[in-house]
């Protein structure tokens, strides 16, 4: 995908009001960068399916093939959704 990622620290949890997700904390050439994905961006779940560490995006990805919906934010105001290709 070409980031980096890491799980969110308890409190980034309660100053975003989610329950888990994953920090984008460094973004590379890759399918992730070509749709604008920037960093900070927190994954909250892929293909409506929740996501809560590194290893529960691995194990998506990993079953998934074409292409998926990342749904996350930057900030408690600012909602983000991309459609990456896996192809």
């Amino acid at each position: 995908l070409g980031v980096v990622l890491r799980p969110l620290t308890a409190e980034e949890k309660k100053e975003l009001g989610v329950e888990g997700g994953v920090k984008v904390v460094e973004v590379q050439p890759g399918p992730l960068k070509e749709v604008g994905v920037r960093k900070g961006f927190v994954i909250t779940r892929i293909d409506k399916k929740p996501v809560k560490t590194v290893e529960d995006v691995e194990k998506i990805l990993s079953e998934t093939g074409g292409g998926i919906l990342l749904e996350g934010l930057y900030s408690k105001q600012e909602r983000a959704y991309y459609v990456i290709s896996l192809d």
